[in-house]
């Protein structure tokens, strides 16, 4: 029930023509993040993909963002081991929100600052044999170098490097298999030229 009122609630959020008011924000938020910690597999991903819906609406990104805690404990996901299977689809929606919200510039900026979490992309990037995961890492760190401002973006591509992504996306980018795949081979440009 809780599950269901929650996807009603997010389809006249993103619908209606005002924003929730930044007092339900904040307790809609506390509520979504509680569910995404619970030991449930269906809650987590239940609220996920309230989440992802959301977050479609630009206007609601940077809350979520400044939320407390909300980015540590989306993180935290990405750190469960890569490739049990039910990691895997957590780790693809929670890789889906952190690439909804590097389209904003700000948050694209600051999210390495506040929250160090490149090194959690670039271990899973790394570890995980699942190609939906992979892509979803490479659109993120793509954007990671490309929408901030330009010292952000370099700070983003030292810390990239540092956790060994350069020769992850260079292997790829020879690998004749992923060639059919244009915005994978897109996200491994741009990543492959900023980096270089």
């Amino acid at each position: 029930v809780q599950h269901q009122a929650n996807r009603i609630l997010v389809k006249i959020a993103i619908n209606d023509v005002q924003l929730m008011p930044a007092a339900s924000m904040q307790v809609y938020f506390a509520w979504v993040m509680n569910a995404v910690q619970m030991t449930e597999s269906d809650s987590t991903l239940l609220a996920l993909a309230s989440l992802q819906v959301l977050l479609r609406q630009e206007a609601y990104r940077r809350p979520f963002f400044e939320y407390t805690d909300s980015i540590h404990q989306l993180c935290e996901i990405l750190k469960f081991k890569a490739g049990s299977a039910t990691s895997i689809q957590p780790q693809y929606m929670v890789m889906v929100v952190l690439w909804v919200l590097t389209f904003d510039s700000y948050i694209a900026t600051a999210l390495e600052r506040k929250f160090t979490c490149i090194a959690d992309i670039a271990k899973l990037l790394v570890s995980s044999r699942k190609e939906k995961v992979v892509r979803m890492c490479l659109a993120t760190l793509a954007n990671l170098v490309e929408k901030p401002s330009t010292a952000a973006a370099t700070t983003n591509a030292e810390v990239m490097i540092s956790h060994k992504v350069l020769p992850f996306v260079e292997k790829r980018a020879e690998n004749e298999d992923y060639g059919a795949d244009e915005d994978v081979q897109g996200y491994v440009t741009v990543i492959n030229a900023k980096l270089g």
